[in-house]
């Protein structure tokens, strides 16, 4: 079995002014400083495959030796394994911080006579090869032959538990995360992986407005409401019951105008850009509410689209059964003991921030619904509504009922809304007594806390 070296995919060599080579990547760099002709050749010849044997059997070998082992403590090297003529694998350092030296790895790993895939492994497909890698390793591996993964060949076992991919068979792998999760966030964030990453822009940008149709205007407020910030954050709370007096259009288009507006849009480098109320990753404002109204005085029931450019409702042909079921899963993930006047479906046009922000689009979603939410809970307190953030929901449920498709347009949060009981309607008979920096409390907020109305998140 013979194993061939080359620098890894992405690097890139550059000779610099005052005559010193640099190496760079998407996760780093690190200047060599002057080399000797013999080295400069080696590091040319390492751009495709080479025999290590061959490269010190040429002149200066001591000098040779020395780039060698550099490249290698920077992990700025991939080895293939070739056994009969056929390539078997190619090990590929990630560049991170959590990367470590290959060759030290196997050095003090010991050959694992049983050994399985570690439960955080990912296999998957590029080009014409599999993909092995791992959230906990700072190697991916590429296997030319599927039968591999059986790990019958003791080498292989060795190069994939040294990676870190694979495992003692009684190995404890217990861990809080679950691997998609933890994979969700080493992938999202930069340090174990060398992807694109950032404003990539490899994408075309979807246009900043959603299609839409005739729909049913909504009041502007023409009051500030005036409540005073600290307040209302020292007041927020989740609310799980709404009053039998239930809310009306003015409050509904008054929340949204609050929250969700469009306030203008412009255009920069032809892409459509959005401000709303709320903060956004680079003002591309991917988020849509859809309003579920089951019982708002002036709104017919239904499923609509919020026109957050003209603030109206949109109303959207949906199966009854569906948004039935939708508002029914809201009720129970929210422990509600009877149905929600409004649930707020919230979703995204993905290829909005996809286009640009690669391989971490998705988790700026969600970094955007958790802002949106926020906001939606202090207008809700300020109003003296009963807001309650939903936990979770079913995307598919609600692709099959609004008619989206799952991959470009689907639903990443719920937000339950409602009149609050008249006590904290109205402020001025309310006995829950607010001081700043300190839980609200009188009667009802000792009632509501013992029934599982009103919690403290």
């Amino acid at each position: 079995m013979r194993t061939l070296i080359r620098l890894r995919a992405g690097v890139v060599v550059r000779t610099c002014p005052d005559g010193t080579t640099r190496l760079v990547s998407r996760t780093g760099a690190e200047s060599l400083g002057a080399l000797t002709p013999a080295q400069a050749a080696v590091l040319a010849a390492l751009e495709s495959d080479r025999d290590e044997r061959d490269l010190l059997a040429a002149n200066e070998a001591s000098q040779v030796y020395a780039l060698l082992m550099r490249l290698r403590r920077g992990n700025w090297l991939a080895a293939t394994l070739v056994c009969a003529g056929t390539v078997r694998l190619t090990v590929h350092p990630t560049g991170g911080r959590h990367a470590a030296n290959l060759t030290a790895l196997l050095a003090i790993a010991e050959p694992q006579d049983s050994a399985v895939l570690s439960r955080f492994a990912v296999l998957r497909r590029e080009d014409d090869h599999l993909v092995l890698e791992s959230p906990r390793s700072g190697f991916t591996v590429h296997l030319d032959d599927p039968s591999l993964l059986d790990m019958d060949d003791p080498v292989v076992r060795h190069v994939l538990c040294a990676c870190g991919l694979a495992v003692l068979a009684d190995a404890d792998e217990a861990s809080a995360w679950s691997p998609h999760e933890l994979w969700f966030h080493a992938r999202t964030r930069q340090g174990r992986h060398e992807y694109p990453w950032g404003a990539t822009r490899r994408f075309s940008p979807p246009p900043g407005r959603w299609p839409t149709g005739p729909g049913l205007p909504l009041l502007k407020p023409d009051v500030v409401c005036d409540v005073p910030l600290t307040e209302a954050m020292e007041t927020r709370r989740s609310i799980r019951v709404h009053d039998a007096i239930p809310l009306t259009a003015a409050q509904l288009g008054e929340f949204l105008f609050r929250t969700a507006r469009t306030r203008c849009t412009w255009s920069l480098d032809g892409v459509q850009l959005l401000d709303r109320p709320y903060p956004s990753a680079g003002a591309l404002h991917e988020l849509e509410i859809y309003p579920v109204v089951r019982d708002v005085t002036g709104v017919p029931q239904g499923l609509y689209h919020y026109d957050s450019h003209d603030h109206r409702l949109v109303p959207v042909e949906a199966d009854e059964s569906l948004v039935a079921r939708l508002a029914g899963n809201a009720a129970a993930a929210a422990r509600m003991t009877g149905q929600p006047q409004v649930l707020f479906v919230i979703t995204a046009r993905f290829g909005r921030v996809m286009w640009k922000y690669e391989s971490m689009g998705y988790a700026l979603t969600l970094k955007n619904v958790g802002v949106l939410m926020s906001a939606m809970y202090l207008v809700a307190t300020a109003m003296r509504l009963a807001p309650c953030a939903v936990g979770g929901g079913d995307a598919d449920l609600f692709a099959a009922a609004a008619g989206l498709d799952y991959e470009t347009e689907s639903s990443v949060g719920e937000f339950v809304l409602g009149s609050a009981p008249s006590p904290v309607r109205c402020p001025e008979s309310s006995p829950v007594t607010f001081t700043p920096g300190r839980t609200p409390r009188g009667s009802l907020a000792a009632e509501w806390t013992r029934q599982g109305h009103w919690t403290p998140h």
